[in-house]
C-alpha cells in the first residue's frame, strides 16, 4: 500500500513548513495527484489521518484533486485524454506520445493558523509616541 508511504511524505513536508512558518494548526490541504500515480483516495485519507494524530495537521481536511492522463502525439500533434491506459493516438493510431499530465503528485496548497505568540511580539513594537520621543 503506497498510500501510507505517500501520506508519510506529505506529513513530513507539512511538518517542515510548520517549523518554518510557526504554524499551530493546519485546517485544509489540497493535493494534486495524477491518475498514473494510481492512488486510492480513501486509503490515502485513512493513512494520512492515522499518522497525523497529535500533529498540527491532525484535523485537517484533505482534498485530493485527481488529474486525468493527457498525452500529445508526436506524429500528428493531437492532444487527448488517455482512457483505460490505452496509449494510442485516437487520430493517427501512433503510440509515439508525450505524457503531458496525469503523473503529477504535489501539494497544491494548504490553509493554516499561525502562532499566536508571533502576533503578541508584533504588538510589542514601540507605538508612535515612543518612536517620536527620541526624535
Amino acid at each position: 500500500m503506497h498510500e501510507m508511504s505517500l501520506a508519510t511524505s506529505l506529513l513530513a513536508i507539512l511538518q517542515d513548513e510548520v517549523g518554518k512558518r510557526n504554524i499551530i494548526k493546519i485546517t485544509r490541504i489540497k493535493v494534486v495527484v495524477g491518475e498514473m500515480v494510481n492512488l486510492a483516495p480513501q486509503a490515502f485519507r485513512f493513512a494520512f489521518s492515522s499518522i497525523a494524530v497529535d500533529t498540527p495537521a491532525a484535523d485537517a481536511e484533505l482534498e485530493i484533486d485527481v488529474r486525468p492522463i493527457k498525452a500529445r502525439c508526436y506524429e500528428c500533434g493531437e492532444t487527448f485524454l488517455v482512457v483505460g491506459y490505452v496509449f494510442c493516438c485516437p487520430c493517427c493510431n501512433s503510440s509515439q506520445l508525450d505524457i503531458i499530465s496525469g503523473n503529477e503528485l504535489y501539494i497544491d496548497s494548504f490553509i493554516a493558523e499561525g502562532d499566536q505568540n508571533n502576533e503578541s511580539e508584533r504588538a510589542k513594537e514601540p507605538d508612535e509616541q515612543e518612536r517620536c520621543a527620541s526624535c
